[in-house]
């Protein structure tokens, strides 16, 4: 299993690492687990199935 850092999704995304932490807050991307020093560690499997669902809108809400 191969682990991204918060700033290599956010870089691979093209989004802020505020804008993965605010995901996480929301709960649309939660980490896989954390490193020693508490570092989010993201699946990289994993991101590559949140990506094919989309992202969260933008307000956080589905669009209808």
């Amino acid at each position: 299993m191969r682990f991204l850092t918060l700033s290599e999704v956010a870089r691979a995304l093209n989004v802020s690492a505020s804008t993965i932490r605010a995901w996480e807050k929301r709960g649309s991307l939660i980490p896989t687990q954390r490193g020693l020093s508490g570092a989010r560690l993201y699946d990289v499997e994993l991101i590559a199935e949140w990506v094919k669902r989309g992202p969260p809108t933008k307000l956080g809400r589905d669009i209808r």
